[in-house]
């Protein structure tokens, strides 16, 4: 029975790969995306489709998977489903974030072996995984860095001559994006505020002045550049056994991250121990 998934983003797309990975042949009809900018388009040779469209294409056994993150309200769409005349038990939900969990138990680990260092999160955005790494560190300083106002000019057009045509056709490359967001609204959301140092601008001119030791860092930028040298700039001030996670490594959107950790292992001359952490999108780098 073919199936539908809702969100054509990160969690969708690596939805879809795992599934093709589990089955081989997944049964999946296309997806659906609220936004227009992608309707009309195509991954992985299926179709994107608006939420009105899909209301067209409804029958008895229709089955939506809703795959979307972060501030999206997942209950509405839910509802929204509902009112269609979608079957309740034909709707089911891809997990949020096991990056979460992961956080969670790898802060357990650097507790229980007494590992020294601070932690930081390269790009922010509004805050949600950064209040996580917050309370999961809640004693260690916390480094944001974040233009809080999307990315930088300068790294898009790096990225563009790269030349990846998912890059460029994708909602990475779409004006503003990652813009909605501010200083104010991120430190809202943290659960303790009096160990957070904002470091505001582009990276890696934001390391200016940074010198301290860090036993967990994650660099959720994106891009090429910045990932590029957040991890030139981080390696030799991890502890042993502290780890970089690295967001978005697998996800066809965003080709500069894989780039960049390969361009970094060459520079650095040797290869870096790696792992997956089970959300089929993530890896981290383990100082050894």
């Amino acid at each position: 029975m073919k199936y539908w998934i809702w969100g054509a983003g990160n969690t969708g797309t690596e939805y879809y790969n795992a599934s093709i990975k589990l089955h081989n042949t997944a049964e999946i009809a296309g997806f659906i995306d609220s936004n227009p900018a992608l309707w009309g388009r195509k991954v992985f040779k299926l179709s994107i489709i608006s939420p009105n469209e899909f209301s067209l294409t409804l029958n008895k056994d229709t089955r939506v998977k809703i795959a979307v993150m972060g501030n999206v309200d997942k209950a509405e769409i839910y509802n929204a489903l509902i009112e269609m005349g979608i079957v309740k038990n034909h709707i089911g939900f891809v997990c949020d974030d096991p990056r979460f969990e992961f956080l969670r138990q790898f802060a357990r680990y650097i507790y229980d072996q007494g590992i020294k260092g601070n932690v930081a999160e390269c790009g922010v955005y509004r805050g949600r995984f950064a209040a996580k790494i917050n309370r999961c560190f809640y004693d260690r300083q916390l480094y944001l860095f974040d233009t809080f106002e999307g990315f930088d000019e300068r790294d898009i057009t790096i990225e563009r001559e790269i030349g990846d045509d998912h890059f460029l056709k994708g909602r990475f490359n779409q004006p503003g994006r990652f813009s909605d967001t501010s200083v104010d609204e991120v430190i809202s959301i943290m659960p303790s505020t009096g160990n957070i140092i904002i470091k505001q601008g582009r990276v890696p001119e934001t390391f200016s002045g940074v010198n301290d030791q860090f036993c967990f860092i994650s660099l959720d930028l994106d891009l090429y550049q910045p990932m590029l040298e957040s991890m030139k700039f981080f390696w030799d001030k991890m502890s042993q056994g502290g780890i970089i996670l690295c967001h978005d490594y697998t996800s066809i959107w965003t080709p500069g991250v894989k780039k960049a950790i390969f361009d970094f292992e060459n520079q650095l001359g040797r290869f870096v121990p790696k792992t997956t952490i089970g959300d089929n999108l993530s890896i981290v780098l383990i100082k050894d």
